[in-house]
């Protein structure tokens, strides 16, 4: 058996190798170490299987029913990461040393305070991680907003100034027009009059008239010649 194998990773006893030996026919245990908490399972080629949940400080350890003599098989563990171990052969000391053994006894399991803090920094690491990753992405996310927000309004007072520009530009074209056509009729008027007065002399005579207000000359004297005063009379 070769894993890569990291802290906090399923990692079975030194025992639990390619090429092992495991007990026939009975519920043997499997041991071994994960990140506390991680849910690990065992796997026997010969189709059982076994399933529990690290504890606090990375310890797990199931019981699999294994199967009578014979081999080779694989066993397969399974957690964050995944553990092959091949050419497993399921048999008993009597069978391979001719000896009977009729009982022994699994030593307690304890690690080192060191690997224990190195678990624990393992976990720690792992969810400041997890932690950074998920800062990014919503600092991605808002980041992404906040250029959409902006192009928005961007194109809005685009929109906005692109409307008040046509307007003056609408109200001005309107003006010119009506500018133009004002002109065009006062020219129109100017030579329909001019054509008038070349035809009818006695017209202009007729405009003299309208604009006389009814004013006659002023004149002064007693017994002699009138006086006739010329000077423009008092405005009213």
């Amino acid at each position: 058996m070769t894993p890569c194998v990291s802290l906090a990773d399923v990692v079975p006893a030194a025992l639990f190798t390619d090429h092992m030996v495991i007990q026939r026919e009975t519920q043997a245990p499997v041991w071994g170490s994960a990140d506390a908490g991680e849910k690990v399972s065992v796997t026997g080629s010969w189709g059982e299987s076994a399933a529990t949940t690290a504890d606090a400080s990375g310890k797990w350890m199931v019981k699999l029913k294994t199967p009578e003599a014979g081999g080779p098989h694989t066993l397969i563990l399974k957690g964050n990461n995944m553990v092959t171990i091949k050419d497993v052969l399921s048999a008993t000391a009597k069978d391979i040393l001719r000896v009977d053994v009729t009982d022994f006894q699994i030593p307690n399991i304890d690690y080192t305070p060191g690997f224990r803090r190195a678990v624990e920094q393992a976990a720690i690491a792992k969810t400041l991680v997890e932690k950074a990753e998920q800062e990014k992405r919503e600092k991605t996310v808002q980041a992404e907003t906040a250029k959409i927000e902006a192009l928005g309004k961007a194109n809005a007072l685009r929109e906005d100034a692109k409307g008040k520009a046509d307007a003056i530009r609408f109200n001005a074209e309107a003006t010119a027009s009506q500018i133009r056509l004002e002109g065009v009729a006062k020219a129109e008027a100017i030579e329909k009059q001019a054509k008038a007065l070349g035809n009818n002399p006695l017209l202009v005579e007729y405009r003299k008239a309208e604009q006389w207000k009814g004013d006659v000359p002023q004149w002064t004297g007693g017994g002699g010649l009138p006086v006739i005063n010329l000077s423009p009379p008092a405005k009213r």
